[in-house]
């Protein structure tokens, strides 16, 4: 199950996954009590979060697989403005 220590930031895809349904999020000042607070989470928590994860699994790789294949198209189209700017200059 994902442990989030951070404070103020957007986690990727939050406007579609509900990050607290499959995650424990602990404030960057809470840390030094990190252990005591996972350890207050019980085994059926623990199940059902990565349970929950499990299910999300999927989702989270489509989400991935279409981000790398928008960085690809987006390389693709820089490579191709450098070569067009060359081929101008020269």
């Amino acid at each position: 199950m994902p442990v989030i220590v951070m404070d103020g930031i957007e986690l990727p895809f939050e406007n579609v996954l509900h990050y607290p349904s499959f995650s424990v999020r602990v404030a960057e000042a809470d840390v030094p009590q990190l252990p005591s607070i996972l350890r207050a989470i019980g085994p059926p928590q623990v199940a059902q979060l990565q349970a929950r994860l499990a299910d999300r699994r999927v989702e989270i790789n489509m989400m991935k697989n279409d981000m790398d294949t928008k960085d690809e198209v987006i390389k693709k189209n820089d490579a191709t403005i450098k070569d067009q700017r060359k081929t101008i200059e020269d």
